[in-house]
C-alpha cells in the first residue's frame, strides 16, 4: 500500500504522540482554522480553548507538543512547525516566545530596551518555563547584582527605581523616553564632589574618569585616572593656593598656612619647611582609602604626634611648644612668627619642664643661636 504524505505523516504522528485523531496532526495550517489533533479555538487568545492558557493550566510541559513538532518545535515527524502560524520563531520554550519578539525577549514597554542587558539584574530569570514564580501572574522584582552595587539597597516606587546604584541615586521615570543626561543619575558633578569643586566641574569629567560613554560607566566600579598629586592640589608644590575649593586667601581653611609650612624660600621664615605627610596621610595611589572620601575638613594625622582642633582650627603639636591652643590655622596676621607664639620669651621653664634662668629677649644669642634650618627641629642648641 501506498500512502500518500499527508496520510505518512499521520502514520509517525500516532507512532511518537499517540494521537487520537488521525486526520489532525497531518495538516499544516494557519490561523485562523484550529481543526485537526487540536480543538477549535487552540490558536485563538479569546478561546476558552487557546493553547497557552492549556500550557499554562498544566504546567508548561512541552514534551507532548515535542513528540509531533521535534524537540526544536520545527517541524518534526508531522512537519508542521509551530512557527507556520506566525505566532512563533524558531523554538517555542525560549524567552522571546511570550516576552517580546521573536528572540529578542525584551517588552515594548518602558525601559526595557536600554536596560536590554540588565534582565537578571532586576528580574529573577527562570531556568524553565515551569520554574516557581515564573507563570504566577506576577511580574517580580528582585534586585541584584549592579543594582545593589556599592552597598545600595534600591525599591520600585511604582514610577521608576529608587536608590538603585545604576542610577546614581536618581529616579528616573520608566516610562521617560529618550537617553538619560548625567544630570538625570547623579548630578554633573555630583554633590558629593563640592569638596573638589575647582577641578570638579561639568566639562572636567574625563580628567579624573573614564569616558562616562564607554563599556565600564556603569560597572559597579568608579574607575579614576593615575594623576600627578599637583593636578588637584595647588600649585606645582601640590599645596594650596589654590584650594580644593578653589580658595586663594589665607583666611580660608582650605588654604590656611599652607604657604607658610611649607615654602622654604620665605624670607622671614622662622624654621625649615616640613613635608605634606607631617600633617597629612599621603596617599601611594589615587584611589586609595579616604583620600577621596567627602570629609572637611581634610584628614590631618600630625605625625610626631599631638592634635588638631578642627573647630578652633589650632593644633596643639611639638613644633608649637605643645602650646595649648596653638596658633591657629587661618591667623595671616604674622603673630604665629613670634618667638612667644610658641613659648615664653624667654621661657619660663625649659622643655624638660624645669626652671629657665632668668634672662631678657635680648639675652638669648647669649646661650642659643638659631638658623631656620636648626629652630623647630627637635633638638635645643646650645
Amino acid at each position: 500500500m501506498t500512502f500518500t504524505r499527508s496520510a505518512a505523516q499521520v502514520v509517525l504522528a500516532l507512532v511518537v504522540a499517540g494521537c487520537s485523531a488521525v486526520a489532525g496532526c497531518s495538516s499544516e495550517r494557519d490561523l485562523p482554522d484550529g481543526e485537526g489533533a487540536h480543538p477549535v479555538g487552540w490558536p485563538d487568545k479569546a478561546s476558552a480553548e487557546f493553547h497557552g492558557s492549556f500550557l499554562r493550566d498544566n504546567g508548561f510541559d512541552l514534551l507532548e507538543c515535542r513528540g509531533c513538532h521535534g524537540d526544536d518545535f520545527r517541524g518534526g515527524p508531522v512537519d508542521v512547525p509551530c512557527a507556520s502560524s506566525g505566532c512563533h520563531t524558531g523554538s517555542i520554550d525560549r524567552c522571546g516566545t511570550c516576552h517580546g519578539a521573536g528572540d529578542d525577549p525584551r517588552p515594548v514597554t518602558g525601559a526595557h530596551d536600554p536596560h536590554a542587558d540588565y534582565c537578571e539584574t532586576c528580574h529573577p530569570v527562570p531556568d524553565t518555563l515551569a520554574s516557581a514564580g515564573h507563570l504566577d501572574g506576577n511580574v517580580d522584582l528582585v534586585f541584584s547584582g549592579l543594582a545593589v552595587a556599592g552597598g545600595a539597597t534600591p525599591s520600585w516606587d511604582g514610577v521608576g527605581c529608587e536608590g538603585v546604584y545604576c542610577h546614581g541615586g536618581g529616579t528616573p521615570s520608566w516610562n521617560d523616553s529618550g537617553p538619560l543626561g548625567c544630570n538625570d543619575c547623579h548630578s554633573a558633578p555630583p554633590d558629593s564632589h563640592v569638596r573638589f569643586a575647582r577641578v570638579a566641574t561639568e566639562t572636567q569629567c574625563t580628567d579624573c574618569h573614564a569616558n562616562p560613554s564607554g563599556s565600564t560607566h556603569l560597572d559597579g566600579t568608579v574607575d579614576l585616572k593615575d594623576r600627578a598629586c599637583n593636578a588637584c592640589h595647588g600649585g606645582p608644590d601640590a599645596a594650596p593656593p589654590v584650594g580644593l575649593d578653589g580658595e586663594t586667601s589665607p583666611f580660608a581653611s582650605s588654604v590656611g598656612a599652607h604657604v607658610r609650612h611649607l615654602d622654604a624660600t620665605l624670607s622671614d621664615r622662622i624654621g625649615k619647611a616640613v613635608q605634606c605627610a607631617s600633617c597629612h596621610p599621603v596617599p601611594e595611589e589615587l584611589a586609595d582609602a579616604s583620600h577621596l572620601d567627602t570629609a572637611a575638613p581634610s584628614d590631618v594625622t600630625l605625625e610626631l604626634g599631638g592634635s588638631y582642633d578642627a573647630a578652633t582650627q589650632t593644633c596643639s603639636v611639638w613644633c608649637h611648644w605643645d602650646k595649648d591652643p596653638g596658633p591657629r590655622w587661618t591667623d595671616a596676621s604674622g603673630a604665629a612668627t613670634a618667638c612667644n607664639a610658641c613659648h615664653g620669651f624667654p621661657p619660663v621653664t625649659t622643655r624638660a619642664g624645669a626652671p629657665h634662668e632668668p634672662a631678657l629677649p635680648s639675652e638669648c644669642a647669649h646661650c642659643h643661636f638659631n638658623t631656620p634650618l636648626i629652630h623647630v627641629n627637635g633638638t635645643v642648641n646650645f
